[in-house]
């Protein structure tokens, strides 16, 4: 539309997860996770896997944690990343007085997912292209709240697989995160239909067929044209 390209010469190739990304981490290995990030046996946890970037406005998500802490005193933000901002969210976490509730988990490996740990991922970026960090919270069947910018919207659907916020909206993330904190069937039913989609949409096998019939269209046209 802004480059008056016709919607008819576009197509449009996700990102992708391959397998592995399915797979949960064993017992073991995710008891190790919940004790080097320090969570307790009844912890609800938002979780966001994110470089510690002004862009992903790490600080409207703990404004919208500090609104939500008083109703849910076991609630926990984990924060897996790293970046230059670290020590401003700290800051900014402590001057909120929810530090206690806030866990910065640094980098960890994106296999087995982060995301398994958490009961909601999110993400509050003001800008993205397409982000793999929501498709892997969806294969690992996890809801999803989200900033509505970028190509958000091609990985969460309003209302069946997440909630969408606009950006820099913290009492708008609060109201999206109380929803499905207050309704653990809604989570795990949001889970699954984006683990479906997931599969059917975002999975390699799928996306690189796609990009392979892709090729054959366009090897086939240029033959038509010689």
């Amino acid at each position: 539309r802004e480059y008056g390209v016709a919607a008819e010469r576009v197509a449009v190739v996700p990102n992708f997860v391959d397998e592995a990304a399915f797979g949960a981490p064993a017992p073991n290995v995710r008891q190790t996770w919940v004790r080097e990030v320090g969570l307790e046996p009844d912890a609800l946890v938002v979780g966001i896997v994110a470089s510690l970037l002004p862009i992903k406005d790490h600080a409207t998500l703990l404004r919208a944690v500090a609104a939500l802490v008083p109703e849910w005193p076991t609630l926990r933000l984990v924060i897996v990343g790293q970046g230059p901002e670290l020590e401003r969210l700290r800051a900014l976490s402590n001057e909120l007085g929810i530090a206690p509730a806030v866990r910065f988990a640094g980098l960890r490996p994106q296999v087995p997912s982060f995301h398994f740990l958490f009961d909601i991922s999110v993400l509050s970026s003001v800008s993205e292209g397409f982000p793999n960090s929501l498709v892997e919270a969806m294969a690992a069947g996890r809801p999803i709240v989200a900033t509505d910018v970028g190509g958000v919207r091609d990985a969460v659907r309003d209302g069946e697989n997440g909630l969408l916020v606009p950006a820099g909206d913290a009492p708008s993330f609060a109201d999206a995160l109380r929803v499905l904190l207050r309704d653990a069937d809604l989570r795990r039913s949001m889970g699954a239909v984006g683990a479906q989609r997931a599969r059917e949409e975002f999975h390699a096998a799928a996306v690189v067929a796609s990009l392979e019939r892709l090729y054959d269209q366009l090897l086939a046209n240029a033959r038509h044209f010689r």
